[in-house]
């Protein structure tokens, strides 16, 4: 994020990454009144004048208050070390909802078909030994990346919508691109189970660390109570 004009505070929580409230504890949790002064000590605050910009990682909490007027510009990075904490904050975000995180912000999702395309080309040609080359993921942030990639439908973005507006549906291109990308995926998930059964010890490894993963994915997602659940817009099939 870069600051244009004004002056902003950046408040970003020191400590591990943001975390979903456990369900059975949900109740317990107190709403801050406007007029409640939070605890900021262990809070980091940046005062951000014209010019100055902030990065934070996947995950990261953080509250911003505009002391004046203030225009911002920002981007999102998705380094190929980060694939990790960005599976944990989407998976996190998918629990929690909206108030936690803005990780999975429908109109980033596109980013993942990207980098996978992008991975997929490198490996069709290098094979393993990509994960050896220089500003490749290794081997846990491919497979976080291939986890996102796989179960976009069940780690759906939340929107913010008004009941009373039409149901939002995907454009048709994100739908085409969605689709070739997780047939991809399931390629390449072939290949590493192929090699598993020849005995590739690299293979097998991969194979592996990816179904461990996804039983975690899947225990992680599957713990929250249906009416908490976001609404798939993945699939337009479902409303005809």
């Amino acid at each position: 994020m870069r600051n244009l004009i004004g002056i902003k505070w950046w408040a970003v929580k020191t400590g591990p990454p943001m975390k979903a409230p456990d369900e059975k504890k949900k109740q317990d949790v107190v709403e801050i009144s406007d007029d409640e002064v939070p605890n900021f000590s262990e809070w980091e605050i940046f005062v951000l004048f014209p010019g100055d910009g902030i990065a934070i990682s996947p995950g990261s909490i953080h509250a911003v208050y505009s002391v004046q007027p203030t225009i911002f510009e920002g981007w999102f990075f998705y380094p190929f070390t980060s694939y990790k904490a960005t599976l944990y904050a989407v998976v996190q975000e998918h629990k929690a909802g909206l108030k936690i995180t803005n990780t999975c912000h429908p109109p980033l999702f596109a980013n993942f078909f990207r980098l996978w395309v992008y991975y997929y080309r490198i490996w069709n040609k290098h094979g393993v030994a990509m994960f050896e080359m220089e500003g490749m993921p290794d081997r846990d942030n491919f497979l976080d990346l291939v986890a996102i990639c796989r179960h976009m439908n069940r780690l759906t973005p939340q929107l913010q919508q008004d009941p009373e507006e039409p149901t939002y549906l995907w454009p048709m291109g994100f739908v085409q691109d969605r689709a070739t990308v997780k047939i991809q995926v399931s390629h390449w998930l072939g290949i590493i189970k192929k090699g598993k059964k020849k005995g590739d010890p690299v293979l097998t490894k991969l194979r592996n660390d990816w179904k461990k993963r996804k039983q975690i994915l899947k225990d992680s997602v599957t713990d929250k109570p249906k009416k908490h659940r976001q609404v798939d817009l993945w699939d337009a099939g479902r409303l005809e």
